[in-house]
């Protein structure tokens, strides 16, 4: 099972998105990934998020999850405002001129006129979110 995480920012104006630069291809992503053997879907979501954007998380940030067919996608509030965003862990380790990640702030409303992997329903979505 993959998990997928949207990160809010402390205002919920603002949320996360790693665009995806591999082997000259474009796409932005929702930070996640697969849930590793013992490993509940939450404790997987705070791993990612710890791991891939340095972003310490707590269960109690989770504002709601929704299941999809093969994966679980949580959204959380930060108390965190919009700044800098780096990547760390693996994704940093596999990082050169064919593999980038850039992780950044996007204002919650332009996010639906975007095509993010993985994909979700949007308006379940903004339902949680506001």
């Amino acid at each position: 099972m993959r998990v997928s995480v949207i990160i809010l920012d402390k205002s919920r104006k603002y949320l996360i998105l790693i665009t995806r630069v591999k082997e000259n291809k474009q796409y932005d992503v929702l930070p996640g990934s697969q849930v590793e053997a013992g490993e509940s879907s939450l404790n997987a979501a705070i791993r990612e998020i710890k791991e891939e954007l340095a972003i310490e998380m707590n269960a109690s940030d989770t504002i709601d999850s929704l299941n999809y067919e093969d994966y679980c996608l949580f959204v959380v509030k930060t108390k965190r405002t919009i700044g800098p965003l780096t990547i760390d862990g693996e994704e940093l380790q596999r990082s050169h001129s064919n593999n980038r990640y850039h992780p950044r702030w996007i204002i919650v409303e332009d996010s639906r006129k975007m095509t993010i992997f993985p994909e979700f329903d949007f308006d379940l979505v903004n339902q949680v979110i506001n």
